[in-house]
């Protein structure tokens, strides 16, 4: 069936008087593929999504970690592309081969306007008069539910044509390659369709006056839907959630799923469907927003938890579904910059951060290569339009992370994902390029990844708790069809070592530790090797801090010099993407870097050509290394170091 793009509005959207509301977005026969380059090791390859395993999010690559370089926003490591901005409150979203379809708000209603895929200046297709909401593009056509009317207009724009009016209280819809189907909000709300060029509609399934359908879908054989159900009234909890389904000619409608209890949740948001599963968000009201993203067969059966936790949905209930993956859109507390774009495989697992720091996340939609979603900005005029590469194909989150958790090693963060071709041979004319200085890495830890030269493999990056030879560093693995390749370690961006990488097993690599005997002054008291580091806080005062087994990156190994032996010295690192990297006892040579100073009490315990003074500039954590006007925040240490 040919794949169709759906898109639903939401019901009281803010600042907008419309009844109207949704919840879906579905997508047919769609498969992950390339979309932006990366740089790995002097390599290119097409990538699902930008990288930087050094950590940076920009910055100075060194052997063997990408680099890349974000434009707008921050998504742990892929580029953000804004594609429209000066909005008011968009929401929803339909993508097709050449635009980006969306409502947003006018004050008087709802607009529904397009954008070109690549960006550029926005065209109003439908304005509020037609009072548009739910909508699907098919083609050169776009249809749409109105007020109490389901109504067609070219993609172009143009004068709306009424196909079917007295439709009230409409909310969902949905379409094939030769009807349009739609939801009624309440109770006993209909099923219906009816054909694309007009027509009588047509009631699939009358319902009993306890369900509320919402948010619908199709697939090749039936009409899948979400029941809100409460007693008394639909609209109020405490809720049933209920997965529907009836055949495209109607009939008796089928009950995939549903609650055994009612329960205080928020709602039931989204619809999906794919060959195999339904896909759908519920929500609770309780529990600091827990919720849970399921999937039930499409015959039915036991329903599958993929990914829950304390999250919320945007309002307008979008996901999505492609070939391995499944997306939706965290909201936001209105006009904060908590939502986020979300990803887990179909299976389950860890759900990956596409998008983060996102304000009044709202509609979403995918395609071949990306995922499309709005914000709503922090005022009124703000909202925007953007888009991010997706998951690359061959990565598995979740076995990387089993894989990791297995050889012992802690991450923090975001993973960030992508593709590359890896150079055939790995060798060039004798010349040992950085992919072979890889591949003997991978040797060392036990890996053979020459069997993949000239393949393209999956890339998964991730910052971690170790350190390798006292730096600040971050864990790669390398994946084919979801399996591990190879992990091996290296330096964060803008720390200069060669080579730069470790293998996974490398003894250079440790938790980060103060040495016996040695202590280090932490918010007034001593941090010892029994406490652990001192994890200092953010804008504090001098050493402030907490003694702790293990730090959310960075950490106070060493205060001066007095910590460091075996002709060590006390080095403060200073990643120049990253900002500070915490204080190790390192080699003299590795703390005679751009990046790093050696920590001191006094003039002896520097280059003869040294002072000891305090830090100018003071060691900064950059906050949001994407964004060059974003100031960075200071951490207030207590040390000095050697400076001309």
């Amino acid at each position: 069936m040919k794949a169709h793009h759906v898109a639903l509005a939401l019901l009281f959207w803010f600042a907008c008087t419309s009844t109207h509301s949704g919840g879906i977005i579905t997508s047919g026969g769609v498969t992950t593929s390339g979309g932006a380059t990366i740089s790995f090791g002097g390599a290119t390859g097409t990538a699902g999504a930008t990288i930087s395993l050094a950590g940076g999010k920009g910055g100075t690559p060194v052997a063997g970690m990408p680099s890349t370089a974000n434009t707008t926003g921050s998504t742990g490591g892929a580029t953000i592309t804004t594609l429209a901005t000066g909005l008011q409150s968009p929401f929803n979203l339909v993508v097709d081969a050449t635009s980006v379809y969306f409502l947003d708000c006018s004050g008087a209603g709802f607009v529904l306007m397009k954008v070109p895929i690549g960006g550029g200046p926005t065209t109003t297709i439908l304005s509020e008069e037609s009072s548009p909401s739910a909508f699907v593009v098919a083609g050169n056509n776009i249809y749409a539910l109105g007020e109490s009317t389901v109504m067609t207009v070219p993609v172009s724009g143009g004068q709306p044509v009424t196909l079917a009016s007295g439709q009230f209280f409409t909310y969902g819809i949905a379409m094939d390659s030769t009807n349009i189907y739609w939801t009624h909000l309440q109770g006993g709300g209909p099923i219906k369709k009816m054909p694309l060029a007009g027509g009588a509609p047509t009631t699939l399934a009358p319902l009993a006056t306890e369900y509320s359908p919402s948010a619908i879908a199709v697939d090749t054989t039936s009409v899948y839907w979400l029941n809100t159900t409460s007693a008394g009234y639909a609209l109020l909890p405490p809720y049933h959630t209920t997965i529907m389904k009836t055949s495209l000619g109607g009939g008796t409608p089928v009950i995939l799923a549903s609650d055994t209890e009612p329960s205080p949740r928020g709602g039931s948001y989204g619809i999906a469907v794919d060959a195999t599963s339904v896909y759908w968000i519920n929500t609770s009201n309780t529990g600091g927003g827990f919720s849970t993203l399921m999937k039930v067969p499409i015959g039915g059966g036991t329903p599958t938890t993929l990914a829950s936790g304390s999250f919320s949905p945007s309002a307008t209930g979008q996901i999505a579904v492609d070939s391995t993956s499944v997306y939706w859109v965290n909201g936001s507390d209105y006009r904060s910059a908590n939502g986020s774009v979300m990803a887990v495989a179909q299976e389950g697992g860890t759900p990956t951060t596409l998008a983060a720091r996102q304000t009044t996340a709202g509609g979403l939609a995918i395609d071949a290569t990306s995922v499309y979603w709005t914000t709503g900005g922090d005022t009124y005029g703000d909202g925007a339009v953007l888009k991010t590469p997706k998951i690359p194909v061959g990565c598995d989150l979740t076995v990387a992370s089993n894989a990791l958790a297995a050889l012992g090693i802690t991450v923090v963060g975001d993973p960030r994902t992508g593709t590359t071709t890896l150079p055939l041979p790995l060798t060039s004319g004798g010349v040992i390029t950085q992919w072979a200085q890889i591949a003997s890495t991978c040797k060392d830890g036990g890996y053979d990844i020459t069997p993949l030269a000239g393949k393209t493999i999956c890339v998964l990056g991730q910052d971690m708790t170790q350190l390798c030879q006292g730096l600040p560093s971050s864990v790669a693995v390398l994946m084919n069809s979801g399996s591990v390749a190879c992990i091996y370690k290296g330096v964060r961006a803008g720390v200069e070592i060669a080579p730069g990488i470790w293998s996974a097993t490398s003894p250079l690599c440790t938790e980060p530790t103060i040495a016996t005997g040695a202590t280090v002054l932490c918010e007034g008291s001593s941090c010892t090797s029994a406490t652990g580091p001192c994890c200092p806080a953010l804008m504090s005062m001098n050493r402030i801090g907490t003694c702790a087994a293990a730090c959310t990156l960075p950490s106070i190994t060493c205060d001066g010099p007095e910590d460091c032996s075996n002709g060590t010295v006390c080095c403060s690192v200073e990643s120049t993407a990253a900002g500070f990297g915490g204080t190790s006892c390192l080699s003299p040579p590795l703390c005679m870097t751009p990046n790093t100073r050696m920590i001191c009490h006094q003039d002896a315990d520097c280059q003869p050509s040294q002072h000891c003074v305090a830090p100018n500039p003071m060691p900064a954590y950059v906050s949001d290394p994407s964004s060059p006007t974003t100031p960075p925040e200071y951490w207030r240490v207590g040390f000095q170091v050697c400076a001309p």
